[in-house]
């Protein structure tokens, strides 16, 4: 059967995972704005391809998605299917109604996992899964897609997704990028058990772009309010710390 033709956008260490991985199921090409070869299948290609492929995926961090949909949006192919890989989903499908044609199907996906946790590869990992603009028998075959490459897929819509990331990813990637870099250094002499936790969230937050706290806060709300919370409690934290109470 002949495979069909997908685009990942963005072609960063995720995108880069991404490519790995479907190159089995797809014909993918790759389109990013950083010059430089790609591996074999693969093909990198320009804008004006844009219109050649069925499905498409916006592996961008979230920063950059809304320009790339504004300038890029109407060379997508009528009845194309478009994916967003990012940590966040509520601007995200926004900004597809508001840039694609009215005939190109999207969704939103959060991948639960990353370039290191998934070395191993997919099956057994989870995506979120939140239905933009899509038939049922659309969404209905990404489902099945999803858990055919091994997938566990989680339902859900855009504002409960940011809500909950608030708490989870936003949480500890603050708490990793504000941990001493020398934590990660490796064992001390003596340390307590919980210290190797602690080093396990800074290790794995502090190998992410630091842009992804940034959009975090930048695009969410919930995470917004949450480090407003943080910030509150580190403060008061801190003056009790200070006082001479007995």
């Amino acid at each position: 059967m002949k495979r069909e033709d997908l685009l990942i956008v963005g072609y960063g260490r995720f995108g880069r995972l991404l490519g790995s991985v479907l190159r089995s199921e797809f014909r993918v090409s790759v389109l990013d704005r950083t010059p430089g070869k790609v591996p074999r299948p693969l093909r990198r290609v320009t804008p004006a391809e844009i219109g050649k492929f069925q499905v498409v995926i916006l592996a961008l961090p979230v920063h950059r998605l809304e320009p790339f949909l504004r300038r890029e949006g109407n060379r997508f192919k009528p009845g194309a299917f478009v994916a967003d890989v990012s940590a966040l989903k509520d601007a995200p499908l926004r900004w597809m109604a508001r840039h694609l044609p009215s005939s190109v199907s999207f969704a939103g996906l959060h991948p639960l996992f990353g370039p290191d946790s998934a070395g191993d590869g997919l099956p057994g990992h989870s995506v979120v899964v939140c239905r933009g603009r899509s038939s049922p028998g659309c969404h209905r075959r990404l489902i099945r897609f999803l858990r055919k490459i091994g997938l566990n897929t989680v339902e859900t819509n855009p504002a409960t997704h940011d809500k909950i990331i608030a708490s989870t990813l936003f949480l500890t990637q603050w708490v990793g990028e504000v941990l001493p870099r020398g934590l990660t250094a490796g064992p001390l002499p003596f340390e307590t058990p919980s210290v190797e936790f602690l080093r396990l969230v800074a290790d794995r937050a502090q190998k992410d772009r630091h842009h992804i706290l940034r959009d975090l806060c930048r695009f969410s709300p919930h995470c917004a309010k949450m480090l407003r919370r943080l910030t509150t409690r580190t403060l008061i934290t801190a003056s009790r710390l200070g006082r001479n109470d007995p």
